[in-house]
């Protein structure tokens, strides 16, 4: 029963649409989320806002990060990592962080901030085990590969992977990807989503019946 109703205590607190069976989530009071957001399994997430229709998988940690709209977030993915300083003699925290709960007080203030912020685009696909460095764009509509490990701001509609993660593709012709941005399809109401949901199959055909309706107001 305890279990029941703490899982209803975070729905209701964060207005999720779902969390997955697993008990362990971490979310700090500090993180909000749109509506129709789903948490797929325990998840630690802190110091962020979770766009619309967004999901969470299983053992992702996500800090300081504002995620857009309809992104997919597989397992175990990594957003925000923190960063020690490499130019100090030693990178451990005690030498730059005032954590007396922790014993270290070796300084009497934070000498270094290790989490910068970071932006995760609009539909946003994710795959599982990537590490987003801190501080890093990644534009709307691009595809991190399973594993990646991205360190540098990622363009709009493009594929990475690779440890670095580097340029594969990109999912549409520089013309197309130009009018999908311009349309912000994301930022469009329930009935608009609805009734072009089926056009979201075929890119040409989308942004054909979008481009002269581009003016009507977004939510």
């Amino acid at each position: 029963m305890r279990y029941v109703l703490s899982r209803r205590r975070l729905r209701r607190q964060f207005g999720l649409r779902s969390l997955g069976p697993d008990f362990g989530y971490g979310i700090a009071e500090n993180t909000a989320f749109e509506p129709n957001c789903r948490i797929g399994g325990p998840a630690y997430i802190a110091g962020s806002h979770i766009g619309a229709f967004t999901y969470i998988e299983v053992g992702s940690r996500i800090s300081l990060t504002d995620v857009g709209r309809f992104c997919s977030i597989a397992p175990y993915c990594i957003i925000g990592l923190a960063e020690h300083p490499t130019d100090f003699v030693s990178t451990h925290p005690a030498f730059y962080r005032h954590l007396p709960a922790y014993g270290w007080d070796l300084v009497a203030e934070d000498q270094h901030h290790e989490l910068t912020r970071t932006t995760v685009g609009s539909d946003v696909w994710i795959g599982a085990g990537a590490v987003v460095k801190g501080g890093v764009t990644i534009g709307h509509g691009a595809i991190i590969g399973a594993g990646a490990v991205v360190t540098r701001d990622v363009p709009p509609y493009a594929i990475v992977g690779g440890v670095p993660a580097q340029i594969i593709r990109y999912r549409f012709d520089p013309a197309q990807i130009n009018d999908l941005l311009e349309s912000r399809w994301w930022e469009r109401d329930l009935n608009w989503l609805r009734t072009h949901a089926a056009d979201m199959r075929d890119v040409a055909k989308f942004i054909e019946v979008t481009r002269g309706r581009l003016n009507s107001r977004p939510r």
